[in-house]
């Protein structure tokens, strides 16, 4: 009863002072703690709160000095361990929160909290021994899955830091395997996570087989909360299994519902010149190149896929994605990388492809990001003639269509077109900068340029 009111009385004291520190008063916060300590000498929190206001008052030595005090007396109480943990944060020492908890866990070894904190802090520094060792003692004391399941974690993080590998796929990982088919047996698994780190565990043992019967049991029902749910994880396993096929005909159906997501179309193509490399066999002479793309039923099928996408994209008159547009040219790039002299008529020329995504597309701020990885397709004469076709589509960028405008409806659309065009100018000036036409001009063409851009810079503030 006496500790509970000299409790009340020390928070009660306190309760200024954490106030005085979150508004930035530091000396008067400092100020407050001496008066404090003056009637409870002993009280450790007290003493922290003074150690946080010394740092903030610029005072490190002494702030140091006495966080040093502190830990030698093992506080033990939440208020303090959480404020001596908040300095060492402040001051990059995290090091230290490790044997401040394990005081604490020592002095108090039934106590939940201070034992998360202490595996927090072991996290925090990649101990992933002592984690494993703190965890199971959680889990002991207090038997929940997720401590369970920080214990196996510290297993496997083990096997992967390990440079034994053979203590790896001989100890750790079927010791964490056996644990956690030992809590699916129990029909103790409750979580996405907990099935996501068994999944971990087959994959780095090499077991596909065994993961892809998880993914198509009952535990795979809980992978609900990634894009793609339990579809996309049943891709990746079916990829580690080289099941091209399947990876291929399942990302084909996932861009027709989602042509803008860009995972689902590097899968494809990658499942794609997979099945290709196995039918092309070893039809290696370059020769026979030309004759065999035309005849291959596959390549043609891939090639029609996308030119279907981008039709059905083209159907949207008022937006267009631009998956399928990147998806034509990662396409063509990887046929030209991978087949070398490749003609260019299963989609086009390369220059034509580029141009009417910049066209497009140039609007958007993320367009020249885009396009760069392919402007490799595009030889020097091509560059050229893409800058020059560039340039002739831009507008003008001055705001004359703004004189005598008073309809408020009317500016606002000219705006957004004036908006447009100032972006698909920066686009025509990042290209430009790329291919290198900078660097050809004189000292005095480039002051003039950075001028001209000074004054485009101004004009288009006024458009956002």
């Amino acid at each position: 009863m006496a500790s509970t009111v000299l409790n009340a009385v020390s928070e009660r004291r306190l309760r200024p002072i954490y106030e005085l520190l979150d508004n930035g008063n530091y000396k008067k916060a400092c100020h407050e703690t001496e008066k404090v300590l003056k009637k409870q000498k002993d009280l450790i929190a007290a003493k922290v709160l003074k150690t946080i206001a010394l740092h903030r008052m610029g005072k490190e030595e002494e702030a140091f000095d006495l966080s040093n005090e502190i830990a030698m007396e093992a506080p033990t109480d939440e208020n303090s361990l959480q404020g001596l943990s908040l300095y060492y944060k402040e001051i990059h020492r995290t090091d230290l929160i490790c044997p401040l908890y394990e005081n604490a866990v020592r002095l108090c070894p039934g106590n939940e909290e201070y034992l998360t904190h202490l595996f927090m802090a072991y996290v925090r520094h990649e101990k992933f021994q002592e984690m494993q060792r703190v965890a199971m003692l959680l889990y002991k004391q207090h038997p929940k899955n997720p401590y369970l399941f920080w214990g196996i974690m510290g297993i496997v993080l083990q096997a992967e830091n390990t440079t034994d590998k053979n203590l790896a796929t001989k100890m750790y990982l079927p010791l964490a395997e056996k644990m956690v088919e030992k809590h699916v047996t129990a029909g103790k698994i409750e979580a996405e996570a907990e099935v996501k780190l068994y999944l971990m565990i087959l994959d780095l043992m090499g077991k596909h087989e065994k993961a892809l019967e998880v993914v198509n049991g009952e535990l795979g029902g809980k992978l609900i909360s990634d894009i793609g749910g339990r579809p996309a994880a049943l891709l990746e396993v079916q990829k580690k299994l080289e099941n091209w096929e399947f990876v291929n005909e399942e990302n084909k159906k996932l861009l027709k519902q989602k042509p803008d997501v860009w995972n689902y179309a590097l899968d494809y193509l990658d499942s794609l010149f997979h099945l290709l490399d196995i039918e092309r066999g070893s039809l290696n002479e370059e020769n026979n190149f030309n004759e065999w793309a035309e005849t291959s039923t596959r390549l043609q099928e891939g090639i029609q896929f996308i030119l279907n996408l981008i039709t059905e994209e083209n159907a949207l008159l008022d937006w267009k994605r631009r998956g399928p547009y990147l998806l034509r040219l990662e396409m063509l790039k990887r046929m030209k990388d991978r087949f070398g002299n490749l003609r260019d008529s299963c989609f086009g020329p390369a220059k034509q492809l580029c141009l009417e995504y910049a066209l497009d597309f140039s609007p958007k701020p993320f367009c020249f990001s885009d396009l760069k990885p392919y402007i490799s397709l595009l030889s020097d004469e091509e560059k050229i003639q893409f800058l020059a076709e560039l340039k002739d589509q831009q507008s003008s960028l001055t705001s004359s269509e703004m004189n005598g405008v008073c309809d408020e409806n009317l500016k606002s659309e000219i705006m957004k077109k004036k908006a447009k065009e100032i972006q698909r100018h920066v686009f025509t000036v990042e290209a430009a900068r790329y291919l290198g036409e900078h660097e050809k001009l004189s000292s005095s063409e480039k002051f003039i340029l950075a001028q001209d851009f000074l004054q485009k810079h101004e004009a288009g503030l006024k458009h956002g």
